[in-house]
């Protein structure tokens, strides 16, 4: 019974990386004008990143004996996977331009991820904190509770209203 279960965890896990992959890839085509030939999803890096999602979030439950902070851990380790295993491909053909999208991609995959798992909208984070989380995705090999954290107050800062201006 929990291999049937196993199993059906893994499906569903990597049917919703792959909606929010090609949501992703979506919504960064119609804001940037690409060419949705230039993106794509690699399936089986994306597979990859279900199984050593599970693999991870075992030792994690290992090792942390708590809760798993309603989702906070499955959303790290997430981001975690996808931004080192990087399952976007931006392809692009030598006379166009380099850009920006094409070397972050993946860490803004990885916080879309994140965002969508915890219902973040993006308007209620300001961009600096949005750069340093691609940072952190691109150079940094942050543990999970230092991530768990940082998302965490991620969250709190996107429910909070901002105070009131003093004249």
């Amino acid at each position: 019974m929990s291999n049937v279960t196993d199993t059906n965890e893994r499906t569903s896990r990597f049917a919703l990386l792959d909606k929010l992959a090609q949501a992703f890839i979506a919504a960064s085509i119609n804001e940037l004008g690409l060419d949705g030939s230039f993106v794509s999803i690699d399936m089986y890096i994306l597979c990859n990143i279900v199984d050593r999602y599970f693999v991870e979030l075992e030792a994690v439950k290992m090792i942390s004996k708590s809760s798993l902070e309603g989702g906070l851990t499955r959303a790290a380790l997430t981001a975690k996977l996808i931004s080192r295993l990087r399952p976007i491909s931006v392809n692009w053909h030598g006379d166009e331009e380099f850009s920006e999208f094409s070397l972050l991609a993946n860490e803004r995959f990885a916080i879309f991820v994140c965002f969508s798992f915890l219902d973040i909208q993006v308007s209620t984070i300001e961009l600096p904190y949005i750069q340093d989380l691609e940072a952190i995705f691109r150079y940094s090999n942050i543990d999970t509770p230092t991530l768990v954290l940082c998302l965490k107050l991620l969250k709190h800062i996107s429910q909070t209203k901002p105070p009131e201006q003093c004249p």
